[in-house]
């Protein structure tokens, strides 16, 4: 053991969070469901299901979609922190109330976004990652929901 003293960092909760989540093995008959629920939505398209399914992985762009949607809300949101702490310094005509709405309005098509293009990339998991995956989606959804 070292003579310092480390410090507190957030992976020292997350890491173990997820870790616990990847042992949740009653989560395989829920996880497994929803994803032929996925496979079946894609299916319904028809012959665009496929084109549809590429969009939402980022084939056409090389990249997935999912991390740059997932910036997007934390960056609004910060935005509207930043705007409500404006309005409540100067409360008058600045219009930092209304901006504020919006960029909380942004942030949460944002996480929908995110949260599409991450079930789609999710479908394709197994095991451990589809547990960890099908926890970290429900924790999101939760939060966006408050």
């Amino acid at each position: 053991m070292s003579a310092h003293k480390r410090s507190f960092e957030l992976r020292d909760l997350v890491e173990p969070a997820t870790r616990a989540s990847e042992r949740l093995e009653w989560l395989d008959r829920p996880s497994y469901r929803l994803e032929h629920v996925m496979a079946l939505s894609f299916n319904m398209l028809g012959g665009a299901g496929r084109p549809v399914q590429s969009l939402l992985n980022g084939t056409p762009v090389g990249h997935p979609v999912r991390p740059v949607l997932a910036a997007l809300p934390v960056g609004s949101w910060t935005v509207a922190l930043a705007l409500d702490a404006a309005d409540a310094l100067a409360p008058y005509h600045f219009g930092f109330r209304e901006g504020a709405q919006v960029a909380v309005a942004v942030g949460v098509l944002g996480s929908a976004g995110a949260a599409v293009t991450g079930l789609t990339d999710w479908q394709y998991t197994h095991d451990e990652m589809r547990r960890a995956g099908l926890v970290h989606g429900l924790v999101n959804r939760t939060a966006l929901a408050l």
